[in-house]
């Protein structure tokens, strides 16, 4: 009776210790299911940089298509946005811890990868939005040729057909940004102005790498065609920029006109309404001045006032209230200004 028990016992331990077995492989098997998922969806973002990601392709090295020329239009964008959103649901159909602990590194790397992309893309619309985007071509043309790993000819071949492409990807620019922010275009303009000011580097590089003729001749004029392409650029940034800080209300004079004269019940011809804002809001300047002048001089030193002094005059501007906003807050002129 006890050898049955016993064999009965060892039946019981095996069966568990089999069905325990059988779990453990069955998980492994689904880690190397969905790690091998994770593995091709890496691959896929490899494959979706090199197609659509022209100029950070070249510049990080990656192999297949990283010579073309990055292609700044409505269809390329609409193509990006859905292969990532592709990528995007597919990550988001996979538990991490149905991984394996290095597949989840490569998860959570590569789900913040695609998420910037998506982010630039989609929501800040590079597109329309940033200037800085259309020079980044500029840039790759000067990583390509301290590529001292490229064969010559190669790296030649590369730089100077972005350099040949730019005037047109700029021209691209000027149809295709709408309203960027009023920093992202003083940024390129002042990134634009580097650029110009280092335009003969790019002669320098191409002369350390050949010293063929008929090259420096192609440079030459292609450094010129890009001089006045980079400076068409400037101007088109600098009235967005001068747009940008006049833009006011106005949807047009006629729903301008029936804003006013209809919702607000204010004088229907805008001009005499700006005229009123402008007079209210000088008097206001003057009252605030007047207010503070006695204030303003009584904490002033003898240094500041020399400094501010003109005809035996000395100066108090508006801003200067700035310097007594703690003590006198309740300043009833300096509410009328912000009023106005």
């Amino acid at each position: 009776m006890k050898k049955i028990l016993n064999v009965f016992l060892f039946i019981s331990i095996l069966s568990v210790s089999l069905g325990v077995f059988a779990a453990a492989e069955t998980k492994d098997e689904n880690l190397l299911i969905n790690d091998d998922r994770i593995f091709a969806l890496g691959n896929k973002y490899t494959s979706l940089i090199s197609l659509m990601y022209e100029e950070e392709t070249a510049r990080i090295g990656l192999n297949g298509y990283h010579y073309n020329i990055s292609k700044r239009n409505v269809q390329s964008e609409i193509a990006k946005t859905k292969a990532l959103t592709s990528l995007l649901e597919t990550l988001d159909d996979i538990r991490p811890d149905s991984l394996s602990a290095y597949a989840q590194a490569d998860y959570y790397t590569l789900r913040e990868l695609v998420g910037m992309k998506y982010f630039n893309t989609k929501i800040r619309n590079q597109f329309e939005l940033d200037p800085l985007w259309y020079l980044e071509p500029i840039d790759t043309i000067y990583e390509l040729l301290i590529k001292n790993f490229l064969p010559e000819q190669e790296r030649l071949s590369y730089a100077l057909r972005r350099l040949e492409a730019m005037p047109e990807i700029l021209q691209e620019a000027q149809e295709n940004l709408t309203t960027p922010p009023d920093l992202t275009l003083q940024l390129a303009i002042e990134k634009i102005d580097l650029q110009l000011s280092n335009m003969q580097g790019f002669t320098a590089l191409v002369t350390r790498i050949s010293n063929d003729k008929n090259t420096k001749a192609q440079i030459n004029q292609l450094v010129k065609q890009m001089q006045n392409a980079l400076n068409k650029y400037k101007t088109f940034l600098q009235n967005k920029l001068k747009e940008e800080k006049d833009t006011d209300f106005r949807v047009g004079d006629e729903n301008y006109e029936y804003l006013f004269q209809e919702v607000y019940m204010l004088p229907s011809r805008y001009s005499k309404l700006e005229g009123t804002l402008e007079s209210n809001f000088k008097q206001a300047k003057k009252d605030l001045i007047k207010w503070i002048t006695p204030k303003v001089l009584a904490v002033l030193t003898d240094e500041e006032k020399e400094e501010r002094s003109s005809k035996g005059k000395v100066s108090v501007y508006t801003k200067d209230y700035y310097l007594l906003s703690k003590k006198y807050t309740n300043a009833p002129e300096y509410n009328n200004v912000l009023k106005t």
